[in-house]
């Protein structure tokens, strides 16, 4: 894992899993992609880099949040 901003992709130019794998993410970047992407930004750290680990592997994500505020 690479932890440098310097080589690191634009998140706009994310193209796979092993790229987005190979970097360190602060969570406002990962927000930001999710925004830009339009995937849920709400989440802790962990559930952002999830989300956008499914996009990028084309697998389809529903907001768990959402989901168990419905329940109750």
């Amino acid at each position: 894992m690479k932890c440098g901003k310097m080589n690191r992709p634009k998140s706009s130019n994310l193209k796979s899993i092993e790229e987005f794998n190979e970097y360190y993410w602060y969570k406002d970047e990962l927000i930001k992609i999710c925004r830009k992407l339009s995937l849920d930004p709400l989440g802790i750290k962990a559930e952002l880099e999830e989300r956008l680990r499914n996009y990028l592997q084309g697998i389809p994500t529903e907001n768990k949040r959402k989901i168990s505020n419905s329940i109750r």
